[in-house]
């Protein structure tokens, strides 16, 4: 989601999606962003609240070392700006229709979801005799590998994106010459149902 916000932001200035992107389309986006927040946070909370009340110890054991140490502050950072900051943003419609005020929070939010799955992933322990606080492990490949293979995946999604067009068929026929049409080949081209915004092929893209 963060992603393709990210990408509509960056190529919606230009030809050929320049014309059917508009601020309706980064509402739509916003709101969805929006209530994608607000459903981590329920989801995450109702995890904890029902491990809390059970309070076995084989499952309890997980979230007390990462409530605890240098855990306990990723955790706020987590919740200061993985929810509270973007949700409290997100709720003005002026930021929510805002192409590069929405690409930011989407960068921030991306950011952000990396450091949750460290949080979630890393193992808890504790070095030496094991009395001292819970350091935040992090090693050089949970760095380098998400950029490596995040950087590999980017780079195969540009080269597709430069083979497909950006706009449904129908959009690039009503605004096309037949005689255009036929020498770029549309008519021999399955029909792709048009869309209320282009958006929708930048996600599909994306997927």
């Amino acid at each position: 989601m963060s992603f393709m916000i990210v990408c509509l932001q960056r190529f919606g200035t230009d030809s050929p999606l320049e014309p059917t992107i508009a601020t309706v389309q980064y509402h739509d986006l916003g709101n969805l962003m929006l209530a994608f927040t607000m459903l981590w946070a329920y989801l995450c909370f109702s995890q904890w609240l029902i491990i809390y009340s059970a309070n076995l110890p084989e499952e309890i054991t997980w979230y007390l070392k990462r409530l605890g140490g240098e855990y306990a502050l990723v955790a706020l950072a987590l919740l200061l700006f993985h929810f509270a900051i973007p949700f409290l943003v997100l709720l003005m419609r002026k930021n929510k229709r805002s192409g590069a005020i929405l690409a930011r929070i989407a960068m921030a939010m991306l950011f952000m979801r990396m450091v949750d799955l460290l949080w979630l992933m890393t193992p808890a322990y504790i070095p030496g005799d094991g009395t001292g606080p819970i350091p935040f492990n992090v090693h050089i490949t949970d760095v380098a590998a998400p950029i490596g293979i995040g950087g590999l995946w980017v780079f195969l999604f540009l080269m597709q994106l430069k083979k497909r067009p950006l706009e449904p068929f129908t959009i690039i026929r009503s605004s096309m010459p037949a005689s255009r049409q036929a020498a770029r080949g549309l008519k021999s081209r399955t029909p792709i149902p048009n869309r209320s915004s282009s958006a929708v092929l930048v996600f599909w893209s994306c997927c």
